[in-house]
């Protein structure tokens, strides 16, 4: 008999954990037993049915048709005291075997770059209270490596994409930049648009996922807001200036779209996704807009031709196998 899922994800935006967990939600409706989504509101991926608001009484309620008897495997996609509350009532009230499950999505060093009590008070929960979940789910090795002070019992399942085969990174047109990502402290954002401010108008950068400044206009950098589709056959480059990161979906989106990456020295996942690609050459020194404007300069001198296939390790079938085996 397959595991019943239960996905606790309180609070639902725009971003690559929101679309990582669709994947993980459609995969657990194909090969479960049942699924149930804990969230504050329903998911629009989400049926109603497959649903129940974040407080205990709904949850219990959503309960009912859960054969008692069977695994339940509790999929924590944000927060760590609350889940960790529910597994207790449905174990020991409920009589139910619960697998608590981790999907790490931050790296700590968030503290080191943005040093706000709410990010210390994060990073102490998850220090005291992860030790007593079953599973800790990363989506790269070396984030993996620096968490063992979480958890040891660690499993790593990389962000997916569709396999492309003979992936050609081209930088001999004009060079086009894009940046996909949210407005926060994290994404370096101030001083990506600094650098192609300074850069001027031969080099244009498309901003995806960020709302039109109301006073400010450039001549070289557009917004565009959120899309849910993105034509990347408009551009030549991905630049991403993180200061930190996990592994970053909007980069390896882009790299399996062939777009010659740009980066900043942020650890995680994102020097491993171009170490799979193999295609390392324009990283800067740092995270300043000098050594950005630096990297974007050397990123276009060079006359670029390579093919690359999809990196098996990344293939949307080797991340469903994964999750099928976690799921039964």
């Amino acid at each position: 008999m397959s595991a019943f899922n239960i996905f606790y994800f309180p609070n639902f935006a725009r971003g690559g954990i929101e679309r990582n967990f669709q994947i993980w939600y459609k995969t657990a409706m194909s090969v479960s037993d049942g699924v149930l989504v804990v969230s504050e509101r329903k998911p629009p991926i989400c049926s109603p049915k497959n649903y129940a608001e974040n407080n205990v009484f709904s949850i219990l309620r959503a309960m009912n048709n859960v054969n008692a008897s069977g695994l339940i495997n509790l999929i924590v996609f944000r927060g760590v005291l609350k889940p960790l509350l529910l597994k207790l009532v449905l174990s020991i009230f409920l009589g139910y075997k619960v697998k608590l499950i981790y999907r790490a999505n931050n790296d700590p060093l968030h503290w080191y770059h943005e040093r706000s009590v709410k990010r210390l008070v994060a990073e102490i929960i998850k220090v005291l209270f992860l030790q007593f979940y079953n599973l800790i789910i990363f989506n790269s090795r070396e984030l993996a490596s620096r968490c063992l002070h979480y958890n040891s019992r660690q499993m790593i399942i990389n962000n997916p994409v569709s396999y492309n085969k003979k992936i050609h990174f081209n930088t001999y047109n004009d060079a086009k930049f894009l940046f996909v990502g949210r407005k926060s402290k994290q994404k370096n954002i101030a001083n990506l648009i600094k650098s192609f401010e300074i850069l001027g108008e031969k080099f244009s950068l498309d901003v995806v996922g960020i709302e039109k400044p109301a006073t400010v206009e450039y001549k070289n950098i557009r917004f565009l807001g959120w899309q849910e589709k993105i034509d990347y056959s408009n551009y030549t480059h991905f630049i991403l200036p993180s200061l930190y990161e996990g592994s970053p979906n909007a980069l390896l989106e882009g790299l399996n779209n062939g777009l010659v990456p740009v980066t900043t020295p942020f650890k995680s996942g994102g020097m491993e996704l171009l170490e799979a690609f193999k295609i390392q050459k324009f990283v800067s020194k740092n995270f300043s807009s000098n050594e950005i404007i630096k990297t974007v300069e050397d990123s276009v001198k060079e006359n670029i031709s390579l093919y690359r296939d999809t990196p098996i390790d990344y293939r949307q079938e080797v991340f469903q196998e994964k999750l099928h085996e976690l799921f039964k």
